[in-house]
């Protein structure tokens, strides 16, 4: 289903390019606002010391993009294909219920995630502003697996991270001349990862993140 998708985008643009009234060039960088929907629970296991159990907060985590993109406009329609590096991140909580000096109660851990992703817009220009929506593909570049020990217990908690993903987003923003900026609301189609492992126990790890992105845009050429 994605690849059928991707492939349709392809032959759109292709066809954008011979069709096209105006094709611009340019940048674009900003920050992204990231977060799953609700926050997600697991309790892992008993020892003498603690019971320990492991929390995905719901927060919000800030990132970074920057990259390319190409506009092809129609009148009033365009269409935006991009190619950006994305940095984000996402917080992990280990919580135990017996705490001491030399066992902190809670542990954090905050993996980053660096990606590839290739957004594809198609909207419509009224004035100054846009209004658009269209799929993106990404490609983890690291961090597709993460481990999280245990103090008290010669264990560790292993983060399982799917090195693709697909989603979608919903575009709004203003161009004036040579800049735009925009705001996006980003869903995601596929989990971030697949499964949660601490020795042969395996968790379900189904969570969309999802994302609120501010970007700033220059055309070049």
């Amino acid at each position: 289903m994605l690849k059928r998708a991707f492939l349709t985008w392809v032959l759109c643009l292709c066809l954008g390019f011979y069709s096209a009234q105006a094709a611009d060039f340019g940048i674009r960088a900003g920050l992204n606002f990231s977060g799953i929907p609700s926050a997600k629970e697991y309790f892992l296991l008993s020892t003498e010391m603690a019971d320990y159990s492991l929390e995905i907060p719901n927060g919000n985590y800030t990132g970074f993009h920057f990259g390319v993109f190409t506009k092809l406009s129609f009148a009033n329609v365009f269409i935006q294909p991009e190619f950006l590096f994305e940095e984000t991140r996402q917080e992990m909580l280990l919580h135990n219920d017996r705490h001491t000096p030399d066992m902190p109660e809670v542990q954090s851990f905050a993996p980053r995630f660096s990606t590839l992703k290739i957004p594809v817009t198609a909207g419509i220009k009224l004035a100054i502003f846009r209004f658009g929506i269209g799929p993106y593909f990404a490609y983890m570049l690291d961090n597709t697996r993460g481990y999280m020990h245990l103090i008290d217990y010669d264990e560790r908690i292993t983060f399982h991270y799917n090195e693709s993903r697909a989603g979608y987003q919903i575009l709004a923003g203003i161009k004036i001349g040579n800049l735009s900026l925009d705001y996006r609301f980003e869903g995601s189609f596929s989990y971030l990862g697949h499964e949660v492992r601490m020795g042969e126990t395996q968790y379900d790890f189904s969570i969309r993140p999802r994302q609120h992105v501010i970007s700033l845009g220059i055309v070049i050429f």
